[in-house]
This record gives structure tokens, sequence and C-alpha cells, in this order.
């Protein structure tokens, strides 16, 4: 059967041989026509001039030439109709996401300002991570009384820098969402301190403190500084490195990278690099996979601690790195480790 052909004035644009009909769908608060049909709806008008008539099911036949006054008002229509639906799909994603899209009340960006503004945001990105880095060595390698300052403003960059990329508390680890399924990791690490123990009381190296309430006063603190330092590596320098790393293994590579920059922190004590390597490759591997903060510090402060009893003080120097170790004196060696300096 041939199909139906229209006639066009002289001078005007001839309309296509074929024209399929487009099914317009029962409009609702909750209900828009699909996008493939506000799509054929504009093409029919840019074609040939015309506008669908007729009953929810129009066919070929029943499209005619419109005015000009009509095509106009049929194409605000139909532009209203794809911002709305635009617009209703940008706020079904944010409330997916946990954020309402801000991008449906603003122009599409050009590929241009998108580039400009992905380059600006890489180098504030390396920016935080390096200078804040090195305001954490510069309080490592300063001396005291002046080491107090740098502490202040080093954790003033830190939060600053945080609060400036702050990317939500679930990304940042501190949740309860995989709580129960990463708590493995802190039973694996009782076990580990458990061995640990037993064969340094059998090696006669083992100086644990006398009772509960000595353990408590020697080590609340580290376990405090065990969270402060787990936040760093993953929260602020792991999340770093993840933004400036683009390729397939970027996740893993970030992981390294975050891993050796933290190691490189407690040098020149040697036997806490090679320690704190191994520990913050595992941890940075286990959040990416987990992200969640509360059970790698928990294991972190149990293996610190295992580490600080079982290993004799003049050994490990007190767990002091910087310029802590190289000034350390074995009388101190009983006082527990030194988280001002660790």
């Amino acid at each position: 059967m041939a199909a139906p052909r229209f006639s066009t004035p002289s001078g005007s644009s001839p309309v296509p041989a074929t024209i399929r009909a487009a099914s317009m769908h029962r409009m609702g608060r909750r209900r828009l026509p699909p996008a493939k049909t506000l799509w054929r709806m504009a093409r029919w008008m840019e074609w040939g001039s015309v506008s669908g008539e007729g009953r929810s099911r129009s066919s070929a036949a029943s499209v005619r030439l419109a005015p000009e006054a009509s095509r106009d008002r049929t194409g605000e229509s139909i532009c209203l109709m794809i911002n709305d639906a635009r617009r209703s799909a940008e706020e079904v994603v944010g409330r997916e996401s946990g954020t309402i899209s801000s991008m449906s009340m603003e122009p599409a960006a050009s590929p241009d300002s998108a580039g400009s503004l992905a380059a600006a945001r890489r180098r504030r990105d390396r920016v935080e991570l390096w200078v804040g880095y090195a305001l954490i060595l510069v309080v490592i390698w300063t001396p005291r009384p002046w080491q107090r300052t740098f502490y202040f403003v080093a954790a003033t960059f830190v939060v600053a820098a945080t609060w400036l990329s702050f990317p939500g508390w679930k990304a940042m680890g501190f949740g309860i969402a995989n709580l129960a399924r990463s708590m493995w990791i802190v039973v694996v690490a009782l076990l580990a301190a458990a061995v640990a123990t037993d064969v340094a009381g059998r090696m006669h190296t083992l100086h644990s403190p006398g009772g509960l309430t000595m353990f408590f006063a020697r080590y609340a603190g580290y376990m405090i500084f065990a969270i402060v330092q787990q936040a760093l590596l993953q929260s602020y320098f792991l999340l770093h490195f993840l933004r400036l790393t683009r390729r397939p293994s970027s996740p893993q590579t970030a992981a390294l990278a975050a891993a050796a920059i933290f190691s490189a922190a407690h040098l020149p004590n040697p036997i806490l690099t090679v320690c704190t390597f191994v520990w913050g490759l595992a941890a940075c591997l286990f959040f990416l996979r987990y992200r969640n903060l509360y059970s790698l510090s928990i294991a972190h402060a149990i293996l610190g601690i295992t580490l600080a009893i079982c290993v004799p003080g003049p050994v490990i120097r007190n767990m002091r790195v910087g310029l802590g170790y190289l000034t350390y004196h074995a009388q101190w060696a009983d006082h527990g480790p030194d988280h001002r300096n660790h």
C-alpha cells in the first residue's frame, strides 16, 4: 500500500513521504511523554510545520498544515514539556544520591568551561594534598616549643581544606554502613596481638603496664591519635589521590601512593616505616571496599599498642619518628608510645 502524501504550497519545504505518528501518553503529575515522542514532535514541526490532532493515538492522515501562530504555541508547549521532563529526571537522580541537583536551574556548561573547571579542581586538589603533607612533615621535624604552633597551623589547614571540598560523611568513612561487615579486621588484629604478645612473653621482651588503669593512662592518648591518623590517611590523602588519578587502575594506584607518603612520614624509624607501609596499603584497600573508618581505627590502635609493648623501647625508640627519633634517650623507653611525634 502506497504511503500517503501531502500537498504543500509552492515555496515551502516538502513534507516527508511517510510520517510515523507518535502516540501521546496521558499527562499527569508523575508521568510525562517519553523523550522519543517529544523529539518526533519537534522534528515534525521543523520539517513540515504540522501539529498532531485527534485522539491520543493519531495517524499520519490526521495531521494538517498548521498556521504560524499554532506552530509557535505548539513549539513553546513542547519546550516546556522537555524542560519539565529534564527537571523531573534530575530531581530523581538528586534524591537517589542524597542531594538535590542544582543543574536544573542552570544552563548546560560548554565543554570548554567544564574542562577549565575540572583543571582548576585538580590544581586545588594538588595544592591541598601537598601543602597539607608538607605541614605535617614540618610538625614532625620541628623542635618544641614551636612544634605546638605548627600543630595548630597544620590542623587548621587540613580542616579548612576538607570543609571546602567536603565529599560527605559517608564518603569519608564516618558512617555505620559496612561496620558489621568490616569488623573481621578488628578480630584479625586481636588474633595478631595475642600471637605477638605470646611470642614476646616467651622472648622476655614484653613490657605491658601493671594494670588496666595504668594501661589506659599510658595508651589512651595513642588510641585517640590512631583515629586521627586513619582519618588523615583515608579521608584526606586517599580521597585526594583518588580525585587526581584517572586511569583504570586508579583506586589501587591511589592506595599505593597514600601508603607510601604515610610510611615516609615515619622516617627515620625503620621498624615503623616498614610496618606503616604494610598497614597503610592494607587499610586503604579495606577502606575502598568498606568505606568505614571505625573498624580501621580500632585495628590501628590494637596493632600499634601491641607493637609498643612487644618490642623493647630502645629498639623501636619509643615509637618516635622525625626529630624525636634522632633525639631519643634510653631513659624514656618506659613511657609508652610518644603520640606527639608518631
